[in-house]
């Protein structure tokens, strides 16, 4: 996979990019851009790329990923005859000027824009912010500014969650991008099944040894972590989505264990999977 730099077009009318986007397939490359970049999911389900980290999304999330951050969305379950739809916001973080995060009104705006160099994901947002986006869309000239500038408030009051242990390194090349996307491709395609370490080794071209500090570098877990923090990722999304039992979620997402799952799940977000599941249907 190679990672791709991406221009953000901006016409002369505009200083910074306000868009809807709507598509019946979402496939993007991975890439990165010099500019920060707010998304909205309006409606669409499916996986997002950033850094060395996996994560699902779904109508509601909401992304800011900084500068240079790689990431790419990837849809899994749009429905037929439906439209994917998001809200897009992409702007330089120097757009007004180079002190004016130092300014010390905006010292919550400056530790949210330094938090997204590792990509940020808020759940379920207020509708309130899909309604300053639309309005920022909608607007023109200095009015766009005083949106833009109003989201960011709203942004620094959101309870984010970070996407990735630390960004990609650019220097590692066509090479390193491939490796974690072969690293990314075995985890997803055997989560529900115990995982071989010398298969996975022989998958991303290293020995077991290179390939546990491999991973411990690149993702800042070890193997047995990564691999139960996206089977927790996978629970999760089961339990917003259907009706199956704990225990058969916990079997689905690839554990033997339910007090073990039970536990992992509680440390990883904060709540049963049984209160994960009320708190979000209701």
């Amino acid at each position: 996979m190679r990672l791709e730099y991406e221009r953000v077009p901006v016409d002369a009318a505009h200083s910074f990019a306000a868009f809807r986007y709507a598509t019946s397939h979402i496939h993007h490359a991975l890439h990165v851009h010099d500019e920060v970049e707010i998304a909205y999911v309006v409606r669409a389900k499916g996986i997002v790329y950033c850094g060395s980290r996996t994560t699902p999304f779904a109508d509601g999330d909401l992304f800011l990923m900084g500068s240079r951050v790689a990431h790419r969305f990837e849809g899994r379950t749009v429905l037929p005859h439906r439209t994917a739809v998001a809200t897009v916001v992409q702007f330089r973080a120097d757009l007004y000027g180079g002190g004016f995060l130092d300014l010390p009104e905006n010292a919550a705006l400056r530790a949210l824009i330094d938090a997204a160099a590792v990509g940020l994901k808020a759940e379920r947002v207020a509708a309130g912010v899909s309604r300053q986006l639309s309005g920022l869309i909608r607007s023109r000239a200095t009015e766009r500014h005083v949106r833009l500038l109003t989201l960011l408030s709203t942004l620094c009051d959101l309870d984010w969650v970070r996407l990735s242990s630390g960004p990609i390194d650019e220097r590692s090349g066509a090479r390193g991008i491939d490796r974690l996307h072969r690293l990314q491709a075995y985890v997803e395609a055997n989560y529900r099944d115990r995982i071989d370490p010398v298969a996975l080794a022989s998958q991303i071209g290293l020995s077991r040894v290179a390939m546990c500090r491999y991973v411990r570098r690149v993702t800042r877990m070890s193997l047995t972590e990564l691999v139960n923090d996206y089977r927790l990722l996978q629970a999760a999304e089961q339990l917003r989505e259907t009706d199956r039992t704990v225990a058969g979620v916990a079997l689905d997402s690839g554990f033997t264990s339910l007090s073990y799952f039970n536990r992992r799940f509680r440390e990883r977000f904060g709540q049963t999977p049984t209160a994960y599941r009320a708190a979000w249907s209701g």
